[in-house]
C-alpha cells in the first residue's frame, strides 16, 4: 500500500505483501541487534507520556505509536506534508527564516554557545510539522528543514548544484544565524540530518559525498531499496552509505536512529525490509545505532512517525552534544 508518495526505486521483482512474513523477518534480524516491535495493532493510539518514551528509550517494549492524521485514500498527496499535526506556536523560535534552499528556525536567544557555536538539525519532507513539533520544545536546536515535492528524486535533485555537500549547507545555514543573531562568529558546531517519507532522496545524496562533523542521521520511515536483479533481495549498492553511518554509529562514533511501519509499498523494498537488512549485516553491533518497528499501514501510521522526533533528539542526540 502506497501512502506517502515515493520514487519507486527500478523494480525486478514484486515484494511479497505478508506482514506476517516482514515481522518474521525483522524479529529475526533482531536476534542480532535491537529491534524494539509494538504490538501487532495497525490502529495508531494516543500519544504516549514523556515517561513511557523515556522507558522505551532505556530497553524496555516501546509505546504505542502517537496518532497522526485521519487515514487518506493512497493517492491523496500531502501537499505541505503537514499530517494535521496540532499547532502550539513556534515557542522560543522567530518566525521562519527563507534560505537559498529551505528555511530555518533560530531560537530568539540566538542558540550560541560561547565561541559562537550552535547544534542543527537538517530536515528533509515536512517542514512545518517538524516545526510544529520541535519548536515548542525547548531544545536551543537550529532546524534547517526542506520541503522539495512528494518523489524521493525531487529531493536527490533539491540538493544537487549549487549545493554539492553538507559543509555547503552548513554554511548557508551559519550566514543566517549570523544574521539572526548578529555574530558573526556563528558556525555550526553539532550537526544532525532527519528525514521522513521521500526525504530520504537527499540524504542518500548528501551521504554519498564528503560529510565530515555529520553526527546523528534520523530516518523517520523513510528508508527504502530497490530490489536486486532476478530475486528478492536487496540491491546493496544503493544502501551502502546508509550501512557505513549505520556502522559508524555501532562504533559509538556517531547516533543512527531508524524508524519503520508495515506499510508495503508495490515494486520495491518496504523500510521494515530496508530495517531488518541492516541489521543482518551489521550483526551483533549496536552501539548508538538504533532500529525501531511500529505497527500500521495507513496514512496515518506514516504521518505519526513525525511525533517520535523530539523524544529521539531529547534523549538521544542532545546529550551526545553537551
Amino acid at each position: 500500500m502506497r501512502v506517502a508518495p515515493e520514487e519507486p526505486p527500478p523494480a525486478t521483482a514484486r515484494q511479497p505483501r505478508s506482514a506476517s512474513r516482514l515481522r518474521e523477518v525483522v524479529l529475526l534480524a533482531g536476534s542480532a541487534a535491537v529491534v524494539l516491535l509494538a504490538a501487532a495493532n495497525a490502529t495508531p493510539r494516543a500519544p504516549a507520556s514523556a515517561a513511557a518514551v523515556a522507558s522505551a528509550s532505556a530497553g524496555a517494549d516501546p509505546s504505542p505509536l502517537p496518532s497522526g492524521a485521519e487515514a487518506r485514500p493512497p493517492s491523496a498527496p500531502f501537499p505541505e506534508a503537514s499530517c494535521d499535526i496540532p499547532d502550539r506556536g513556534f515557542g522560543e523560535y522567530a518566525p521562519w527564516r527563507s534560505l537559498r534552499i529551505g528555511r530555518v528556525l533560530v531560537p530568539t536567544h540566538g542558540g550560541l554557545d560561547d565561541e559562537g557555536g550552535f547544534a542543527v538539525l537538517f530536515h528533509f519532507h515536512g517542514a512545518d510539522a517538524v516545526r510544529k513539533e520541535l519548536a515548542p520544545e525547548g531544545l536551543s536546536l537550529v532546524v534547517a528543514a526542506v520541503d522539495a515535492g512528494t518523489l524521493s528524486s525531487h529531493y536527490a535533485k533539491v540538493v544537487g548544484a549549487p549545493v554539492t555537500s553538507l559543509t555547503d549547507l552548513t554554511t548557508m545555514v551559519a550566514a543566517a544565524v549570523a544574521e539572526a543573531t548578529g555574530d558573526r562568529r556563528a558556525h555550526a558546531s553539532h550537526v544532525a540530518l532527519s528525514s521522513w517519507s521521500a526525504g530520504y532522496g537527499a540524504v542518500a545524496e548528501l551521504l554519498r559525498r564528503p560529510h565530515p562533523g555529520l553526527e546523528g542521521l534520523i530516518l523517520l520511515d523513510s528508508l527504502h531499496a530497490s530490489w536486486g536483479a532476478g530475486a528478492q533481495e536487496i540491491e546493496p549498492t544503493q544502501l551502502a552509505p546508509f550501512l557505513a553511518e549505520a556502522r559508524a554509529a555501532a562504533a559509538g562514533n556517531s547516533l543512527f536512529y531508524l524508524t519503520h511501519s508495515e506499510i508495503q509499498p508495490e515494486g520495491y523494498a518496504s523500510t521494515g525490509r530496508v530495517a531488518a537488512y541492516l541489521l543482518r549485516q551489521m550483526g551483533g553491533e549496536r552501539g548508538g545505532f538504533f532500529a525501531r518497528g511500529f505497527p500500521g499501514d495507513t496514512a496515518a501510521a506514516h504521518c505519526a512517525h513525525l511525533r517520535l522526533l523530539p523524544s529521539i533528539v531529547r534523549e538521544h542526540l542532545l546529550p551526545a552534544w553537551r
